[in-house]
């Protein structure tokens, strides 16, 4: 990526199945720290997509790792749903339809975020613990690697606390 080299290789792919993939993968580790993994896919989201399968497989796979790690106790939920109101800045082969846009949202019920340090999480190198936090395995890589996938399927990566606690994504 950052040599600007890697491909993109849309091909057609089935939604749910890698949707189920994720859940199976995830499921027992959260299932392991006594977390619900919740995964909801609209009814009116299409199954056959077209897109690159392993980058969003990449993309939801570290955000429910990140979810998942950072939440003690209560859920992860995984929801899949068509996000109209979001701005197409520029064409893309990984929209199903030109006027319309998916929202993958991951939601947990963990610690939430510094708001001091939102601005920096997506930025490589920069994990959110330090000093005497500093508990858990991680390079601070995923996020910066989520955003520029993001960026490269002409799309966006946010994240905030949640009003009920916990962060979304």
């Amino acid at each position: 990526i950052e040599a600007g080299k890697l491909q993109l290789r849309p091909a057609p792919f089935a939604l749910r199945s890698l949707i189920a993939s994720l859940e199976e993968t995830h499921g027992p580790v959260a299932a392991q720290k006594g977390l619900a993994l919740d995964v909801i896919v609209a009814p009116d989201i299409p199954d056959s997509l077209l897109g690159d399968e392993s980058r969003l497989r990449q993309i939801l796979g570290n955000l429910l790792n990140n979810a998942v790690k950072y939440t003690v106790r209560g859920q992860v939920t995984l929801q899949v749903v068509r996000d109209s109101s979001a701005p197409v800045f520029q064409p893309s082969p990984f929209n199903f339809q030109p006027d319309e846009r998916l929202a993958f949202i991951v939601t947990d019920t963990g610690p939430g975020l510094p708001p001091e340090k939102i601005p920096q999480l997506f930025t490589l190198f920069t994990r959110l613990d330090s000093g005497a936090t500093f508990t858990r395995e991680g390079t601070g890589v995923g996020l910066a690697l989520v955003r520029r996938l993001c960026d490269l399927m002409a799309g966006t990566v946010t994240a905030a606390n949640r009003p009920t606690g916990g962060a979304e994504f």
